[in-house]
């Protein structure tokens, strides 16, 4: 059971990451949720949620994501930069 909760722990630490490198390295770009998601080809609300950590994108979405950054998806799921 402890390693179950262990490994639902490190998945919800790695979705923040995401989320919060998604916000991060688009604000970076200069990009809207409007701009992100047009280039995604999903809706604004739909980005707004992984974006927002209310919503876990499928693997192939992250990589689509990370192409538009310019960077892996291991890079995005890594700790963000201190600010």
């Amino acid at each position: 059971m402890a390693n179950t909760k262990s490994r639902q722990s490190e998945g919800s630490v790695l979705g923040e990451y995401f989320a919060e490198n998604m916000r991060i390295r688009r604000m970076k770009l200069g990009y809207t949720q409007v701009r992100m998601a047009e280039l995604l080809g999903i809706q604004q609300s739909t980005y707004a949620h992984y974006e927002g950590h209310r919503r876990s994108p499928l693997l192939y979405t992250m990589e689509r994501i990370a192409r538009v950054f310019g960077c892996t998806v291991i890079e995005m799921l890594s700790p963000p930069p201190k600010e």
